[in-house]
């Protein structure tokens, strides 16, 4: 029977899918996974993985004993002090807070904990025999679980998503289980840096990358073996009342061997480890040795972030067509002097061999980001089509400041078209920098077709927490707090945009049973195509940007005090020209 807590805790809406949802919580020994990378392991106190699998499921049956999957993860007490101290408390008040009857502890996931995952479709002309994979990236205070509506939603039209919590310091506390369930795990807590930036804040954020980095690298070596039967163990069995053969049950399950069909997505923090994640696989790959690649003696010391080898999982799987998903991204990290060379390496999308540029692209803003000039600039700088904003010419000299000397990026890219921004700009406050304006080159050998540009939205009046579960769950906090309005249509039409961009992507998913198979109108460049969302326009830089951000969330709230005056026929009229719901 349901506790009086359990009653009034706060409950997710219901998933945009029409599949059910099943989730495991899950954590492996590093031990047991290959490691073909050239860049060695950046922190040997990190030994297991730990992710959460959020999946189309059976349905279970209708009377069948309830195994609740929480929100707050294992050891609950431990997750809730912790995540005191990271807001603040004292370290007496964050021990005391734990003893307390609090309502966060009785939030469910709106997944089945341990359901069995629902068999895959037939393979048909369109679609593997294996549901698609996401694999997505936390951002700062996350962990496993502080995304699981999202994830839950995406499992729910028809992919596995797969949830890691990073050991880099970022999540409020991380436990790391040791070789014997006896034993006390280990603790990871929050490591907090300043937002000012200093060499020594550029290292300890390219730290955390490394991190990072590495266990997504991992991650992927973990999905496949799991995906071959050959699953290691699970450590989190015994504490979460798992099936011993759990991870048994997703052999030939997803798929995580097509080149290009694994889609990458974060938010925030992991919105930009995403990003770092598919340059440093795919250069890792493609710059072979012999394109004279050389790093200027006047430039700092490069930090490699990280480098697969060829025999690597994950090496194949990064191409210029592979669905990348960023949602709100931080970019302070990718202004970082000591990786410049990877900040003067283009997106793999716009390589000059793939027609559709950055198609398989979406970036999703909030309006509070979307308003951050300094952050939204280098948004677009790293998203745009470097043919588009400097074309290749024959003879190009090398780049200005030359921080990475490649004849063949040299002639792709003019540095002053990729600034990256002043490398003291706080990240916080708009600072004006001077720019360069991209250089007049010549169109000789510049791509004759434009191609398509990365896809920018964001929803109006949305802050950074709505993409995440904090902004469902404490919509009224999110509301005051953070001037986010309406969370859970942010989070259905972030879901349509997602899926809208996998189903260009020759990605097969289900679609939401109040709209259609192919949502164009998610995706339009036409103002109003759908209500409150809006579409930023790569090429567009500066002031303007933030200009139109405050003039459309100014026009929103006459548009909100208009429709409180409306007659119930006239909203549904406005409902229906603007596709139901979302």
């Amino acid at each position: 029977m349901p506790s009086l807590f359990s009653r009034l805790a706060s409950s997710f809406p219901a998933h945009t899918g029409p599949y059910a949802v099943g989730s495991i919580d899950v954590e492996i020994p590093i031990a047991d996974l290959p490691q073909p990378f050239e860049t060695p392991c950046p922190d040997s106190g990190i030994t297991t993985l730990a992710f959460r699998l959020y999946y189309p499921c059976v349905e279970p049956t209708v009377g069948a004993k309830s195994n609740p999957a929480y929100w707050i993860p294992h050891p609950q007490d431990g997750h809730v002090q912790h995540f005191a101290k990271f807001l603040g408390a004292g370290e007496a008040l964050s021990r005391a807070f734990q003893y307390f009857p609090h309502l966060l502890t009785h939030i469910r996931l709106s997944a089945h904990n341990n359901a069995k995952p629902l068999p895959p479709p037939a393979a048909t002309t369109d679609s593997s025999s294996r549901w698609p994979l996401m694999i997505f990236s936390h951002g700062l205070a996350g962990q496993r679980t502080s995304y699981s509506h999202i994830c839950s939603c995406m499992a729910s039209h028809g992919m596995v998503v797969v949830a890691p919590e990073h050991r880099d310091g970022s999540a409020p506390v991380s436990y790391i289980a040791q070789d014997a369930p006896e034993h006390t795990p280990k603790i990871q807590p929050y490591t907090r840096f300043s937002h000012t930036p200093s060499d020594e804040v550029w290292r300890a954020r390219d730290r955390q990358l490394r991190v990072r980095l590495w266990e997504l690298g991992l991650l992927v070596e973990g999905l496949a073996k799991i995906d071959s039967g050959a699953a290691p163990p699970n450590l989190r069995a015994a504490a979460k009342h798992t099936p011993n053969d759990a991870l048994s049950w997703f052999r030939d399950v997803y798929d995580v061997r097509t080149p290009g069909k694994v889609t990458f997505a974060g938010h925030s923090f992991g919105a930009c480890t995403t990003l770092q994640l598919t340059k440093s696989v795919y250069w890792a790959v493609h710059q072979q040795p012999d394109d004279g690649a050389v790093l200027d003696s006047a430039a700092p010391a490069q930090t490699i972030l990280f480098t697969p080898n060829q025999s690597a999982t994950i090496s194949s799987l990064v191409t210029p067509t592979t669905p990348t998903i960023l949602l709100d991204m931080w970019t302070l990290p990718l202004r970082s002097p000591f990786t410049q060379y990877l900040a003067n390496l283009p997106m793999p999308h716009f390589v000059p061999e793939n027609p559709n540029g950055g198609g398989a692209i979406l970036a999703v803003l909030s309006s509070a980001f979307a308003n951050w000039k300094d952050n939204t600039d280098t948004l677009k700088r790293v998203l745009s089509d470097p043919y588009e904003v400097a074309p290749m010419v024959e003879s190009a000299a090398p780049m200005a400041n030359g921080i990475l000397k490649n004849p063949y990026l040299s002639a792709l890219i003019q540095n002053d078209a990729i600034s990256m921004g002043s490398a003291h700009d706080s990240g916080y406050e708009s600072e004006t920098a001077s720019q360069a304006a991209p250089s007049e080159l010549s169109r000789s050998t510049s791509i004759e077709k434009p191609r398509e540009k990365a896809h920018i939205f964001y929803p109006l009046r949305s802050a950074h927490l709505s993409q995440s579960d904090y902004g469902v769950l404490f919509p009224t906090l999110t509301k005051y707090l953070a001037k986010g309005q309406d969370p859970e249509r942010t989070i259905r039409l972030n879901v349509r945009a997602i899926c809208e961009i996998l189903r260009r992507s020759d990605i097969a998913l289900e679609p939401s049973k109040d709209m259609p198979i192919v949502d164009d109108r998610i995706l339009s460049t036409q103002v109003d195509s759908v209500r409150g969302w809006v579409c930023v326009d790569v090429s567009d830089v500066g002031e303007e940007v933030v200009e139109e951000v405050a003039a459309m969330d100014a026009a929103s709230l006459s548009d909100d005090k208009a429709a409180s005056q409306q007659t119930v026929g006239e909203k549904v009229q406005s409902m229906a020209e603007y596709g139901g719901k979302a």
